[in-house]
């Protein structure tokens, strides 16, 4: 998952450099992410959709038809996180 920008905000949400000694681990990504992936319990065991850490806003990790997608649509749509 790359995304630089909140698509709601548009803050910024490259993190900090990963130490070149480090990246091997990370895909050799250069930087780390301030994206905040959302799991809900009982859903989906693993990241559900995205958020982002300034505004709070979400948006979905599947694409259109995948059945993920639709799973996560009431929590992408209205936010809450419970």
């Amino acid at each position: 998952m790359t995304i630089d920008e909140c698509p709601h905000c548009g803050t910024c949400l490259r993190g900090n450099e990963i130490p070149e000694e480090r990246r091997q681990y990370y895909s050799y990504a250069t930087h780390y992410s301030r994206v905040i992936g959302q799991e809900i319990r009982g859903v989906y065991d693993g990241v559900l959709f995205w958020s982002c850490p300034d505004c709070g806003g979400c948006w979905h990790r599947w694409p259109e038809g995948h059945y993920l997608r639709v799973r996560a649509e009431n929590y992408v749509t209205t936010g809450e996180i419970s």
